[in-house]
């Protein structure tokens, strides 16, 4: 899967879980300042993306996913970006 695939998924799941445009998903985003994501649905997002990218995702991990390019960093680190 391609970056740019990757952000059309989490760009569908964010409109989903926080009502955001996907359209404005960019890896500059930070979930809570600029898409308005709280704890809740961040929570609920990473559980979604484990489930659309066949990955998992660590607990411990979750504190460093500050931005759209945090979280496509760890998707490529898992092997679910090419």
């Amino acid at each position: 899967m391609t970056e740019a695939q990757a952000l059309d998924i989490l760009g569908d799941l964010l409109r989903t879980i926080a009502g955001v445009e996907p359209t404005k998903v960019q890896p500059s985003c930070r979930f809570v300042e600029d898409l308005g994501v709280d704890s809740l649905g961040m929570m609920e997002m990473i559980l979604e993306a484990e489930t659309r990218f066949s990955i998992a995702i660590d607990a411990g991990e979750l504190p460093r996913l500050l931005t759209v390019a945090d979280l496509l960093q760890l998707l490529r680190q898992h092997g679910a970006i090419d």
